[in-house]
């Protein structure tokens, strides 16, 4: 459980320097811009993973 705890742990911390990092650069986006980037990259992972298969 401990190795989950660590590994948890440098996880968030990644995530909190990059979006500090984020921040400072000006790559800020609202909760709409978040949808659409994200469904945009769902989409395009499914129609890539379709014409793998």
């Amino acid at each position: 459980m401990e190795v989950e705890t660590t590994e948890y742990k440098k996880f968030v911390a990644e995530r909190v320097k990059k979006s500090n990092e984020d921040i400072k650069n000006g790559r800020l986006f609202t909760s709409e811009e978040f949808y659409e980037r994200a469904m945009s990259a769902i989409a395009n992972s499914l129609s890539s993973r379709s014409t793998t298969d």
